[in-house]
């Protein structure tokens, strides 16, 4: 619940890309508390409430490897 590893296809340049993360609108005190590449093949996400519990939302990612 909340934390997410996203797992690319195939192996990025490098483990130096830049991640944009949104959460769907109406994720009322959702945040998204973390965020932390693995390595090139993949990332992770947490996103918590404002009680800082872990929480499911709906969450959008944009990855841009130079």
């Amino acid at each position: 619940t909340g934390n997410y590893t996203v797992n690319f296809a195939s192996s990025a340049n490098s483990s130096n890309y830049v991640i944009q993360l949104s959460l769907q609108s109406g994720a009322s005190g959702v945040t998204i508390r973390a965020f932390s590449p693995v390595s090139s093949l993949a990332f992770n996400v947490l996103i918590e409430d404002f009680a800082q519990a872990p929480v499911d939302a709906i969450w959008y990612f944009t990855v841009i490897d130079f």
